[in-house]
């Protein structure tokens, strides 16, 4: 069985694509290449795909992973209940983001995660989210506020845009705890800031988590501090298709995800703030009336 996978790239790769999903995209490829029958490497693949926006391809790609493990359950049966376990939760997890990406389709996404999740324990807050998601738009199950402590849920709950503000305040100051928590600068214009993505998305340029949300990259230079390292990126993440934000907070961007550049509005500030002889020449005219 060894010819058709290598275990330790396979695993790498796997973490690899949380950090850094455009290199390991690349790498995935060319492993795919050489292992095709590592099919639980590919239903992986086609979850970096969606994370990225490639919906089309990661569409082509599922459908061709399945038709071939239909042809092949042998193999997949052979390789024990773990490994099979695995494979099929996230193949059927792919099925479900791409039903809710793509075809706004969650009472086909909800059918999948009532076969596969609903009567077993699972611990996945995305899969939770949408669940409590699905409960309340489609269901109009209701729950109380605060039902829940996390803030994603209680956003999908009851949103309320100053729990946002409130969420993104943990990012204005330090954390004494931990030294590579980012923050924004102190003067950093949040509100301005908000009010013109308010205007931009939802758009194109965004990459997908787990089953809800949208998350959008900005740049503006010297936004913050990443440890000892000015940032000139912040993170938005919305409810898909919506701008109900969820949080927002600086980062490097290191992963090299496609960004919409704000630093215009610096340039705004600069013509529009008065200089030094203007500021003279109005003080000077108000005197003379």
């Amino acid at each position: 069985m060894g010819k058709y996978y290598d275990s330790w790239e396979s695993n790498r790769l796997i973490e690899l694509k949380d950090e850094y999903p455009y290199q390991a995209l690349q790498q995935m490829e060319n492993y795919i290449s050489r292992y095709p029958k590592d099919y639980y490497l590919r239903a992986r693949y086609i979850g970096v795909l969606i994370d990225i926006g490639n919906l089309d391809q990661a569409e082509s790609v599922l459908n061709e992973l399945e038709k071939e493990t239909n042809n092949d359950i042998d193999y997949l049966f052979a390789n024990g209940l773990k490994k099979r376990t695995i494979f099929f939760h996230s193949f059927y997890y792919s099925k479900m983001r791409l039903l809710m990406f793509k075809y706004n389709d969650p009472e086909k996404a909800y059918d999948i995660f009532k076969t596969k999740w609903a009567k077993v324990e699972f611990d996945s807050d995305e899969l939770k989210s949408f669940q409590i998601f699905y409960e309340i738009n489609i269901n109009k199950k209701e729950y109380p506020k605060d039902y829940y402590n996390g803030c994603l849920l209680n956003q999908i709950i009851d949103y309320d845009e100053e729990m946002f503000y409130d969420h993104v305040k943990e990012h204005m100051y330090q954390d004494p705890n931990n030294k590579n928590h980012s923050v924004f600068v102190e003067d950093i214009p949040l509100k301005k800031i908000i009010s013109e993505v308010k205007g931009i998305i939802p758009c194109d340029k965004r990459n997908y988590y787990g089953l809800i949300e949208d998350r959008y990259v900005f740049k503006y230079d010297d936004c913050g501090r990443e440890g000892n390292s000015i940032v000139n990126y912040f993170m938005i993440a919305a409810l898909h298709e919506t701008q109900k934000f969820i949080t927002m907070y600086p980062f490097r961007n290191q992963q090299g995800y496609p960004s919409i550049d704000l630093n215009y509005l610096k340039e705004k500030d600069v013509r529009d703030r008065p200089n030094m002889i203007d500021r003279f020449n109005r003080r000077l005219a108000k005197k003379k009336n």
